[in-house]
């Protein structure tokens, strides 16, 4: 694999369900690194959207599609998912999810709050607020993350980008409360914006470009709540439509 690589929250307590989830313990990682985001313990893989067996197969090195089915099929009989067939693929949440933490007891400041999973990102002293914090120190930490490393990260594969712009549109969709179909023009502008990130910093993993679009969100939708006229930054091309607004909504953040 060419693609840089970055952690997922899995507790030890899964090694007790060895002989139950046998070899289907693949898909069910598969899953929980697109989970994008949690509602009452279930987590919805890629915002809901559907997916082929077939795109999962590839991605998973020649697994065959009926691989695939038969470990769908084990996970869902042992409750450890849901699966429901659109037609078009299969709609996925993990049951009892636990990726996205809705609260980290261990910031001092119990007034931030934050929806997305702890780790060394860009965004890790910014949170899920919905008031501006201080970006001096955002910003320290932002240039360590990014700019610390000499070396450049490999070619980033479609795919991969892809599935990072499902994780920030969902992202999106939940923040201002809107049921949308992300189009070709959204598509675009948002792997735009990834494209350039990549190529301003260079070392930035996967996380760490998501969470600076999501943080460019979360800024935009302070402004929405605070500023009345500037209501229009409550659309996604507002955010993602030119570079340079993201990344002053990002900085700001």
């Amino acid at each position: 694999m060419t693609a840089k690589t970055f952690l997922i929250p899995v507790s030890n307590g899964l090694l007790e369900h060895c002989s139950k989830m046998g070899d289907a313990i693949w898909l069910f990682l598969w899953l929980v690194d697109r989970t994008t985001k949690e509602k009452d313990d279930k987590g919805k893989v890629l915002g809901g959207m559907p997916i082929r067996d077939r795109d999962i197969a590839d991605t998973l090195g020649g697994i065959t599609d009926r691989t695939i089915r038969r470990w769908r099929r084990r996970l869902i009989d042992g409750g450890y998912i849901e699966a429901i067939n659109t037609g078009h693929g299969y709609s996925y949440r993990v049951l009892k999810s636990k990726k996205w933490s809705k609260k980290d007891t261990s910031r001092p400041d119990k007034n931030v709050r934050s929806d997305r999973p702890q780790s060394t990102s860009l965004i890790d002293q910014n949170g899920h607020s919905d008031r501006p914090q201080s970006t001096s120190l955002y910003r320290q930490h932002r240039d360590k993350a990014v700019d610390s490393s000499e070396s450049t990260t490999a070619a980033v594969s479609e795919s991969q980008m892809e599935s990072e712009l499902l994780k920030v549109w969902s992202y999106y969709l939940e923040a201002f409360d809107k049921e949308e179909i992300l189009s070709p023009s959204a598509k675009k502008a948002g792997m735009t914006v990834l494209s350039k990130l990549r190529q301003r910093h260079p070392a930035a993993s996967s996380e760490q470009c998501v969470e600076g679009m999501t943080a460019a969100i979360d800024r935009a939708r302070h402004i929405v709540k605070t500023q009345p006229k500037k209501l229009f930054f409550a659309s996604w091309h507002a955010i993602f439509g030119k570079f340079e607004t993201f990344y002053s909504l990002w900085e700001e953040a």
